[in-house]
């Protein structure tokens, strides 16, 4: 046993490798459900990072990356996808284990001691476990908190004793709990052992859409970093003469409006419907002035809003929450903002009231929001009540607010 003194232990910033999402002596989680570009995105950071590209502590010193998949070709899917991403594959290698003469997968954590070793002799600094789980062995139960702890406990010495970056990926359970750390397959402890969590999602205003987003969900040694839009392109790679088909990612900017624990509620047609109503109710009621928080939140329930409709509403229209004194009293008001910046900060609002419209129009609904959303500077509240006490007849309305 081994004491040792605090005074004796030198402070240290954090560093990144990829700039407030990926912390360097830790361990990151990358999770999603299936054919969201997990692995995708996994390989354009081990492009960057082994061409120096990535935004961090890394940038303009390439670093070697260890690959251990057991779900993909190295040849057919891995290789294409890293050339597609433009990387050096000369530093990027592909670990496993021959076990009685078989090649296998590694196991975590009885073969890290053999896997630091080989990061060392190759220079590596980046370790991607795709996914974690087809890298347990049979002897560790997922579920159970204190075995996955003791699985990944050495996971996250090695990275701190390298100075590594070890990204794991991970698929999500298919429970409806919209919290996203318990959403992780296996025990709650694959998310504990992580210092950050990232989370691939579809975008529940367009599912059937291209665009998805890449949340930032947990993080332990930082703030969160904003959500980032991100699309799966098709790619042609060309070497040896041969030109192979592949996969690549194209990022698409920051979602500031958008979060991870909004984005594991599945959303229906109805549901997107109540949304469109609650933005221009907002609208409206605000068009005039601020008004408390709470007031709004209350008024809206009533109306059969659930208050989650409402904030994401809110964050639909780029308003503001502001500390101030109303009616004397100091209290959290919801502001529109400025014309001049609503134009611009909530385009992403006003491309959602876009689709609606359109969703309304083909399902031949009625379209008083819209109409509501145009003329918001002139409406009033008890003109809007009016069709939504109508619709909360509906018992389809009445379980959405639920």
């Amino acid at each position: 046993m081994v004491l040792i003194a605090a005074d004796a232990v030198r402070p240290a910033s954090v560093e990144w490798a990829w700039a407030g999402r990926v912390p360097i002596g830790s361990v990151t989680v990358l999770a999603g459900m299936p054919g969201l570009g997990k692995s995708t995105i996994a390989l354009d950071l081990a492009a960057k990072w082994s061409t120096g590209l990535a935004d961090g502590a890394w940038k303009g010193t390439p670093v070697g990356v260890l690959i251990a998949s057991a779900e993909d070709s190295s040849s057919t899917t891995i290789v294409p996808r890293l050339m597609a991403a433009a990387a050096n594959c000369s530093q990027v290698h592909f670990v496993s284990v021959s076990r009685e003469g078989l090649p296998g997968n590694i196991a975590l954590p009885d073969d890290l001691d053999r896997v630091a070793e080989q990061m060392r002799a190759v220079r590596a600094q980046v370790l991607i476990v795709d996914p974690l789980m087809a890298h347990l062995p049979g002897t560790v139960n997922s579920w159970r908190d204190q075995d996955i702890r003791r699985a990944l406990a050495p996971l996250a010495r090695l990275a701190e004793d390298l100075q590594a970056v070890v990204l794991t990926l991970a698929h999500l359970n298919k429970t409806q709990a919209s919290e996203v750390l318990t959403r992780i397959g296996g025990s709650i402890g694959i998310a504990a052992a992580a210092r950050s969590v990232l989370l691939a999602a579809d975008n529940q205003e367009t599912p059937e859409g291209p665009e998805r987003f890449l949340a930032h969900v947990k993080c332990n040694v930082g703030p969160l970093a904003p959500t980032l839009r991100y699309q799966l392109e098709a790619r042609l790679v060309t070497t040896n003469g041969e030109t192979f088909g592949t996969s690549g990612l194209s990022w698409k900017g920051e979602a500031v409006t958008v979060h991870g624990s909004d984005l594991l509620i599945p959303t229906t047609p109805e549901e997107r419907s109540a949304r469109a109503d609650a933005r221009a109710w907002l609208k409206a009621t605000l068009a005039e002035g601020s008004q408390p928080a709470e007031t709004l939140l209350k008024e809206g329930e009533r109306l059969g809003f659930s208050k989650a409709t409402l904030r994401r509403a809110k964050d639909d229209l780029g308003i503001v929450a502001e500390k101030t004194r109303f009616n004397g009293e100091g209290a959290w008001c919801w502001i529109l903002p400025p014309p001049s910046e609503g134009a611009q900060g909530s385009a992403e609002g006003a491309q959602i009231q876009n689709r609606e419209h359109l969703r309304e129009t083909d399902d031949k609904k009625p379209t008083y929001v819209n109409h509501l959303a145009e003329g918001a500077q002139t409406s009033n509240i008890e003109h809007l009540r009016g069709p939504v006490e109508h619709l909360r007849g509906s018992e389809e309305v009445i379980d959405l607010a639920r």
